[in-house]
């Protein structure tokens, strides 16, 4: 998991990389989970963000398995992330079974999950949307698109006057 709130980024850092700065104002900021394989997707997914909103914080989890540890973590020291993004095809624990556990935890209901993913499959879909994702998002290819797209998520469900 990873977080920079200089803004640098974090290309190359292992999933599970911690970094903490005791010098900023972290339970102050907006706060998103990047849970997603691919440290490309996720890099790309942080620098859009950070660029759309210097203030919100990205963390990124490699998997179902990590980013269950990082709720837990971040529910004790009070800095659950306002929105997690969700892919659904990774290892260990795919987005799915993810998305389960987190609203099985009553501590995590004010959580915002949106499943941002490459699957264009109707069942993938229709069980993120049974299982309680609040909104199911293709990747688009192109990274313009995904910036636009990131934008309104993050107005929709990260901005402080929501």
């Amino acid at each position: 998991m990873w977080s920079d709130p200089r803004g640098v980024g974090a290309a190359g850092a292992a999933a599970n990389d911690f970094r903490t700065d005791t010098n900023d104002s972290r339970t102050a900021r907006r706060r998103v989970l990047c849970v997603d394989d691919s440290a490309i997707d996720a890099e790309l997914v942080y620098r859009l963000m950070r660029r759309l909103d210097a203030e919100v914080i990205v963390d990124r989890a490699g998997d179902g398995d990590e980013a269950l540890v990082h709720l837990a973590a971040a529910e004790t020291a009070g800095t659950l992330p306002e929105l997690v993004l969700l892919d659904l095809n990774m290892p260990r624990m795919d987005g799915h079974e993810c998305l389960a556990r987190i609203r099985e935890r009553r501590a995590w209901d004010a959580v915002t999950v949106v499943i941002l993913t490459t699957s264009m499959r109707a069942s993938d879909r229709e069980r993120a949307a049974l299982g309680g994702a609040a909104e199911y998002l293709v990747k688009p290819p192109e990274r313009d698109a995904l910036a636009r797209l990131l934008d309104a998520v993050r107005q929709a469900y990260v901005d402080p006057a929501r």
